[in-house]
C-alpha cells in the first residue's frame, strides 16, 4: 500500500507560482520582439508587466517561513546573500562571456569592449542589470 508522503504545500499556490515564473521568462523573450517594433508583442509585454510582479508579492506572503519572523538583521543578510545576491552575481558574470564571441548590441551595449563592459558594470552595480537580465 503506497501512502502519499505528508506535505504541508498548497497545489494551488504551486501552479500559480509556475504560471507567474512561466510569464517572466515568456515577457523577457517578447520584450526583445517588442523592442524590434512589433505592436503584438508590445501590446504582451505591456499586459504582462501589468500584474507579474504583483502575482509574485502576492505569492511570496503565501509562501513565506514563519521561522524567517524570528531571524535577526545580519542572520536575514547573510540568508538574502547567499540566495539571491550571489546567483545573480554568477549568473551576471557568465552572461559576460558570450560577447566576447558574438558581437553587436547587447541589452543596449557595443560588446565585446571595454567601454561596453564598464558602462554594463556600473548600471548593474546602480540597480539596472545589463548582462544577466532575467
Amino acid at each position: 500500500m503506497d501512502a502519499e508522503p505528508k506535505t504541508d504545500r498548497i497545489l494551488v499556490v504551486d501552479i500559480a507560482r509556475f504560471y507567474a515564473i512561466a510569464l517572466v521568462f515568456y515577457g523577457h523573450f517578447i520584450e526583445e520582439l517588442m523592442l524590434l517594433k512589433s505592436p503584438i508583442a508590445a501590446s504582451q509585454y505591456k499586459f504582462i508587466y501589468s500584474f507579474h510582479m504583483v502575482l509574485f508579492v502576492v505569492i511570496a506572503g503565501y509562501v513565506a517561513k514563519e521561522s524567517h519572523v524570528e531571524w535577526n538583521f545580519v542572520k536575514f543578510l547573510k540568508h538574502k546573500f547567499y540566495t539571491r545576491l550571489l546567483p545573480f552575481i554568477f549568473f551576471t558574470l557568465l552572461m559576460m562571456i558570450p560577447p566576447v564571441f558574438f558581437n553587436g548590441k547587447f541589452y543596449g551595449l557595443e560588446l565585446p569592449s571595454i567601454v561596453g563592459y564598464g558602462i554594463g558594470i556600473v548600471n548593474t552595480a546602480f540597480g539596472l542589470p545589463s548582462f544577466c537580465i532575467p
